[in-house]
């Protein structure tokens, strides 16, 4: 039977929280006339969404310099997954203190509902002069998160773990649920309402994911266990509700600030995981 960790079920209840709340706030701001820009001020600028963000760097930078602190008394985890953990830390403090030092322009509340200042209703040439470091993070967050790790899970490759190298790449690996997360966030995007190529690019690359999560579900039905499928549940879920309320998404490329969090809930996720699991792997090991 799959052993669950302490991290898994911490993680499962706030992604079920946060996933369960951006779906009610959508649901609620397609079909409720009185509450109809509900999810687009939470979406806003210095609003809800950037203060969850600036929340998880913190988080993350807390629980990477105490797993350091951690092993390092308990002299448990090798150098390079220790200088790792460093480097995470200062790239956490540093994010922190730029999300909150930023100072968001002052934004017309009619620009706010203009479906002409969306990202998903700009040229193609526009959209990568304006959000070519979106495209990058989503990239590689598809690449690194999504596909790598269930590529490497429907062909059976697996790190040798008898070299350094290959031990630290297994134990750093993404477990499912840090895909699910991860897929959660990437499908937090409008399904129509969409002019340009790279947002039908966007679709067809979700769409690959969870082709290849299905696939990897039916060949290693060992690996999900009950986190596991509530979670995949919440992802199905989550995708409907992004379809059946793609307009609220398509109005402002604010909707991005939503997906941006769940990317930075899905990455301290895995660098806890990690961390944790290598803690408790050399404690074992002692």
């Amino acid at each position: 039977m799959k052993q669950t960790s302490l991290v898994t079920v911490i993680l499962s209840l706030l992604f079920f929280a946060l996933s369960v709340f951006v779906n009610l706030t959508l649901f609620i701001s397609q079909f409720s006339h009185s509450f109809s820009h509900l999810f687009l001020i939470f979406i806003r600028e210095d609003q809800l969404f950037d203060h969850l963000s600036t929340l998880l760097f913190f988080c993350g930078f807390v629980l990477s310099v105490s797993f350091v602190i951690i092993g390092s008394w308990k002299d448990s985890g090798n150098i390079p997954q220790k200088i790792i953990m460093l480097i995470l830390s200062t790239a956490f403090m540093y994010l922190m203190v730029l999300n909150c030092s930023h100072t968001p322009e002052t934004q017309d509340i009619v620009d706010m509902f203009a479906i002409e200042g969306s990202i998903y209703h700009r040229g193609f040439f526009e959209l990568l002069k304006d959000y070519s470091l979106r495209i990058i993070l989503v990239i590689c967050a598809y690449v690194f998160f999504v596909y790598l790790p269930l590529l490497f899970m429907i062909l059976n490759i697996k790190p040798d773990e008898n070299s350094e190298l290959g031990k630290i790449l297994y134990d750093m690996r993404p477990s499912i649920n840090i895909v699910i997360i991860m897929l959660f966030a990437l499908a937090l995007q409008p399904y129509y309402y969409r002019d340009n190529l790279y947002v039908y690019l966007d679709i067809f690359a979700l769409l690959v994911g969870i082709g290849m999560l299905i696939y990897v579900s039916r060949k290693h039905k060992e690996i999900f266990g009950f986190y596991e499928r509530i979670n995949f549940g919440l992802l199905i879920l989550g995708i409907i509700i992004c379809l059946i309320c793609s307009s609220i998404l398509a109005v402002s490329d604010n909707s991005f600030n939503a997906r941006y969090t769940f990317l930075i809930f899905a990455f301290v996720g895995w660098c806890v995981e990690w961390m944790y699991n290598n803690t408790q792997n050399s404690d074992n090991q002692q």
